[in-house]
């Protein structure tokens, strides 16, 4: 069992290296490639501009071996209750709608991500979707490579559903991380709803 383990833990390290690769070669495509909404009609207010986003964009971590998210023992009620080798296979091919983690999403162009919170028991913050999929840490942590790398692209994070769990601790931690890691890249409120994409 320890010889699988250590397995497991080897291909885990080796998956997660070659990801961090990837995207620092993904990055040195540079701005032509990866920069294209800086290039189109910025006088444009957002909601008069198209926006590609992705559905429940953070559920591209959730397998077969993923915890049930509290919403998920909610939405799937009885089922969440019976072993998890007959019915976490079917969950998670229904719960996982992207199969690519937040910064690849936005080398593909995409520019809106629909983030699904949970604040579980063990005291984290996960993007849920049924069962829990990547830590907030790991996704703002994207948001921020991509943004830092990108300055001119307008990217949309939109951080919904906090589950009935949520508590002002786990707003407080949450507003914490965000602004630690991205309140460089944030537009300030009194930029108002009417901004252009070049104002903003």
């Amino acid at each position: 069992m320890r010889s699988i383990a250590t397995a497991l833990a080897t291909i885990g390290l080796l998956v997660g290296l070659a990801a961090e690769r990837s995207r620092a070669d993904l990055d040195r495509r540079g701005p032509r490639e990866l920069d294209w909404d800086s290039s189109r009609d910025r006088r444009l207010a957002p909601h008069e501009a198209p926006i590609p986003g992705t559905h429940d964009s953070g559920s591209y971590a959730i397998t077969s071996h993923s915890e049930w998210a509290l919403t998920g023992k909610n939405d799937f009620g009885k089922l969440s209750s019976v072993p998890g080798f007959l019915v976490k296979p079917t969950a998670a091919r229904w719960s996982r709608t992207q199969s690519k983690p937040i910064f690849f999403q936005f080398a593909d162009g995409i520019r809106y991500v629909d983030l699904r919170l949970s604040n579980e028991p063990d005291a984290r913050l996960y993007i849920e979707h049924g069962l829990r999929s990547a830590t907030i840490d790991e996704v703002i942590a994207d948001v921020a490579l991509f943004a830092g790398a990108h300055p001119k692209e307008v990217l949309f994070v939109d951080f919904g559903r906090f589950t009935r769990a949520s508590t002002p601790a786990a707003h407080a931690t949450l507003l914490s991380k965000i602004r630690g890691s991205l309140g460089a890249y944030l537009v300030p409120a009194s930029t108002g709803s009417s901004a252009t994409l070049n104002q903003i």
